[in-house]
């Protein structure tokens, strides 16, 4: 299945009143899967506070396969979304992150 429509399904499954639930129902989740930066942006998308997208790649990124790719969901964050999850991960783990400025 999609994960994007895995973390939706989350949402009604659960009947989770925020996305914060949300956010930490996927934190319980991730190990079960591996995604790539594609499926990680689609996520993104059932997501709506800056705060919460920063802290679902965070908790994602070790999830990740194709990190090569992982400049596709910098590009895919708010500049203030960027820079929070440079900060959580370092700039050394995000190939190619002195693009992003």
């Amino acid at each position: 299945a999609e994960i994007a429509a895995v973390v939706h399904n989350i949402h009604l499954e659960r009947k989770l009143t925020n996305s914060v639930d949300a956010v930490n129902e996927l934190r319980r989740r991730s190990s079960l899967f591996w995604i790539t930066c594609k499926q990680a942006i689609s996520v993104l998308t059932v997501f709506v506070s800056g705060d919460e997208r920063s802290e679902v790649v965070v908790l994602l990124y070790s999830r990740i396969v194709d990190r090569e790719n992982f400049q596709e969901v910098l590009y895919s964050l708010s500049m203030l979304e960027q820079a929070f999850v440079l900060y959580r991960l370092g700039v050394d783990k995000c190939e190619g992150a002195s693009k992003f400025s």
